[in-house]
């Protein structure tokens, strides 16, 4: 997310231009607590940001299971440490330093009937260590005396970095079937629809000379919905239409098997329905968002008309 937020801030120009600073994992690491708080606090001092958007997270959802300490205080313990700083960071302006922080459908439960999704204010019940690491930060957040903007997503991918896309890319290439879940449903988005959403917002919050300190909860997710085996039959066929010359051993949608979540197995819950309304999202700041597969072309057209600059 954070590699998306930046490409988008390099392009800007104009009137439009939005001029950030980057701190990667190695300046400020959210595990070490001490190291964080200074690296955060000279940015600050140095950068006078509007705002600090937060595109850091431990989100190895199996993993938490076994490192519930350490996701925990990546997710929830640093977003205390970052309201502190803020806080006490001087206004620009009318407005205090703002935080805007990603978030995740892992807040719920998952239980909602599949066509039907979660608003922002619905009852939240994480079933997983990842979930609950998650919201504490969003807890975190609403108890610090620093405006705060908490944007939930879901199935967050790009062409950079770990996600389900390049894995389906990587393991289309080298097995002869695969396995994919197809009772676990929710919305696709690419982390750069979610950069351009989030600069629109920050242009517009917070509302210069509103009073009090706003902590507020909206979700960002591309339109539509789908569940994970569907995504991946997608994901190979449309890669295998744009890069035809690359050697795919999946070459059909039956090679691709359906299984339940039970069949799967996977260490941590997931949600069975975490399909996410964004209307409030959508009239609060006029956004309009792409639906998943028009995301999805747009990354594959980076990953593979490209490959050659792509991690794998």
């Amino acid at each position: 997310m954070g590699n998306s937020l930046l490409r988008l801030c390099e392009a800007s120009k104009g009137s439009e231009a939005i001029e950030a600073l980057g701190l990667g994992r190695d300046q400020a690491p959210l595990d070490k607590s001490e190291q964080f708080r200074s690296a955060v606090a000279q940015a600050i001092e140095s950068f006078k940001p509007s705002h600090i958007v937060n595109a850091a997270a431990y989100n190895a959802v199996d993993q938490a299971e076994k490192e519930p300490e350490l996701a925990h205080r990546v997710n929830g313990e640093a977003l205390a440490d970052l309201s502190k700083l803020a806080a006490h960071a001087p206004a620009r302006g009318e407005n205090p330093l703002a935080i805007v922080h990603y978030s995740t459908d892992y807040v719920f439960d998952g239980q909602k009937p599949k066509g039907q999704a979660y608003a922002p204010f619905d009852p939240i019940a994480p079933e997983g260590v990842y979930g609950q690491s998650k919201l504490a930060g969003e807890q975190a957040l609403a108890q610090g005396s620093s405006p705060s903007l908490v944007l939930r997503t879901s199935w967050v991918f790009s062409d950079h970095g770990k996600n389900f896309v390049k894995t389906m890319l990587r393991l289309a290439q080298t097995q002869p079937q695969l396995r994919v879940v197809n009772d676990q449903w929710g919305a696709p988005t690419s982390a750069h629809a979610i950069a351009r959403a989030t600069l629109a917002i920050v242009r517009q919050w917070p509302i210069n000379g509103s009073r009090g300190v706003p902590h507020e909860v909206f979700h960002l997710c591309c339109e539509g919905q789908t569940n994970w085996h569907a995504f991946a039959c997608e994901i190979i066929e449309r890669s295998r239409r744009i890069a035809p010359q690359l050697n795919w051993t999946i070459t059909s949608k039956d090679m691709i098997q359906a299984i339940g979540s039970q069949e799967f197995a996977a260490p941590a819950p997931r949600p069975a329905n975490s399909h996410l309304d964004c209307s409030l999202t959508d009239q609060t700041f006029s956004l309009t968002r792409p639906h998943w597969s028009n995301a999805l072309d747009e990354v594959l057209s980076q990953l593979l008309l490209k490959p050659q600059d792509k991690a794998s």
